[in-house]
């Protein structure tokens, strides 16, 4: 298991054990950098929240060729 608040790199760590075939990503943008370096390039990245805030150096969907999915929750009156 990697300790994010220990390894604040935990996308390269992640990386050099081997990659991940699926990341649950719930920091946001502000975690999305680690999480498109420890993803595999075949892997997802399921993006189910943002509790890390908004960081204005967003990483770009180009620098990993993944899959990337939100989950939205929201009522058919919000659609």
């Amino acid at each position: 298991m990697i300790n994010y608040k220990e390894n604040p790199n935990w996308g390269e760590q992640a990386k050099s054990l081997g990659g991940a075939h699926h990341v649950v990503e719930v920091g946001g943008p502000t975690t999305l950098a680690q999480s498109l370096k420890a993803i595999n390039i075949d892997g997802v990245i399921s993006i189910i929240g943002f509790v890390g805030g908004v960081d204005q150096a967003q990483p770009s969907f180009l620098d990993c060729l993944v899959c990337c999915r939100s989950a939205l929750r929201a009522t058919r009156r919000d659609c």
